[in-house]
């Protein structure tokens, strides 16, 4: 409740606790809080705690150590939207301009940049694969991407919610699925129908 992220390790005899990020004594202000909102955890396919943090630097990470792993150039003040794939291998990033930048975790280089039909900062999920990435606007425009291309795969639209938020997305473990969740209303598409196989 006090913005600090909290990772669980899970050890002989028991469960170690590992709060991120740290509040060192010559910080102007405590890392949690409102601040913690720019940190993206997530664990790997491989089990492997990961950190992504927004803002500039945009930086990756070790999610037991806090360990810097790789640093991405990112010129914007604060990152609004970040996704990180599921075997570790890729970060999507987006701001209010309506830019979807790639990078890869392995080099920090940036792969491609994907463009959304208006300035909006999406709800971004990866395929389990992550060879998808797809984003929700607020809108209800709903974009596929092929990642290791940088290409468009699909778009269409999903409805105007009855409330106004952007929703969050889910791909099946067979990739054939997309789920949009709102707080209101819970929409499913095949994705066989919209586009080829990735």
């Amino acid at each position: 409740t006090d913005g600090t992220l909290v990772l669980g390790d899970c050890v002989a005899g028991g469960v170690r606790q590992v709060d991120f990020p740290p509040n060192p004594p010559h910080a102007k202000q405590p890392l949690g809080g409102p601040l913690a909102l720019d940190w993206k955890a997530q664990f790997t396919l491989q089990s492997r705690p990961l950190l992504l943090k927004g803002g500039e630097p945009l930086t990756l990470h070790d999610g037991l150590s806090g360990r810097v792993l790789v640093s991405f150039p990112w010129d914007a003040d604060r990152a609004d939207t970040l996704a990180l794939s599921p075997d570790g291998k890729t970060v999507a990033v987006a701001s209010r301009r309506g830019v979807v930048h790639l990078f890869e975790t392995a080099t920090g280089t940036e792969r491609a940049l994907l463009y959304l039909p208006m300035p909006d900062a999406p709800n971004l999920t990866f395929s389990r694969n992550g060879k998808v990435l797809a984003a929700a606007t607020l809108d209800g425009a709903i974009l596929l991407w092929d990642v290791a291309r940088g290409r468009q795969r699909a778009a269409f639209h999903g409805g105007r919610p009855r409330i106004s938020q952007t929703p969050t997305l889910q791909f099946s473990a067979d990739e054939n699925w997309l789920l949009a969740s709102y707080s209101d209303e819970i929409k499913l598409w095949d994705l066989r129908r919209l586009a080829g196989p990735p």
